[in-house]
């Protein structure tokens, strides 16, 4: 069974689509990366994209399907969501892994913050889970968390553009673009040690920029699935 520990892939998560394993196997395949995902508190729950949720859930047939996220220990673990939850009305969702012993290494941080100030990013971009299909296209994808740091350009409290699928109106504008695949990764205050202190969550990009949603407009969301506001879970 699996057994969390301190590497950071167990903290910051790759969510997937796989298939469940078939009897006597109990191995799971995994058939799609889809986005990314950060733990909060102590009970196995994490925040994501909402339009994350929506892609792991097209065409899911619950017979044979599995939606997941992927965590390491002597080698890959698919651990299966049992519930999952979207905010009303921002681009932001929360996720319930099964099992136990799940512990976090951020909080949400409550501040606004404003231009120039500097974050970190962990994420799983398609792209590089793909880059072993360049040299062998039977390849199996492989998720890989990648580290990327960068300044907030400037709030928006508007709709974005409406060729994009980002709903709400709550968020930062990024100086780097990280790629599909990155959705829902936590967008962390720079210069914090462990707990980091999670400010946004990184949604996706149009040409030049990308986006984040402002936790700290939302941090007082009580999900029925939580039965209390996310930033209480985040900062047991």
């Amino acid at each position: 069974m699996f057994q969390q520990d301190d590497k950071i892939v167990n903290y910051f998560i790759a969510l997937v689509k796989a298939k469940k394993p078939v009897p006597p196997s109990k191995e799971y395949a995994l058939t799609e990366l889809i986005g990314t995902g950060f733990l909060i508190g102590n009970n196995g729950y994490a925040l994501t994209a909402a339009h994350v949720i929506e892609q792991l859930l097209e065409n899911h047939n619950s017979a044979t399907d599995a939606i997941a996220g992927t965590f390491v220990d002597t080698h890959w673990n698919v651990i299966e969501i049992e519930k999952y939850e979207m905010h009303p009305t921002e681009d932001v969702g929360i996720v319930k892994f099964r099992g136990s012993g799940w512990k976090s290494i951020v909080k949400i941080d409550p501040v606004a913050k404003h231009s120039a100030v500097e974050y970190v990013c962990w994420g799983y971009p398609h792209e590089t889970a793909k880059e072993i299909q360049k040299l062998d296209p039977a390849a199996i994808i492989i998720p890989e968390l990648i580290y990327t740091q960068g300044y907030v350009r400037r709030r928006i409290s508007r709709q974005l553009y409406p060729t994009m699928i980002f709903r709400g109106t709550k968020f930062y504008e990024l100086s780097e673009i990280v790629g599909g695949g990155n959705s829902g990764a936590p967008v962390l205050l720079k210069g914090t040690e462990a707990p980091f202190n999670v400010f946004g969550v990184y949604i996706g990009e149009n040409e030049h920029v990308s986006y984040a949603v402002r936790l700290a407009d939302i941090c007082d969301w009580v999900p029925s699935i939580l039965g209390k506001a996310i930033i209480d879970e985040a900062n047991l």
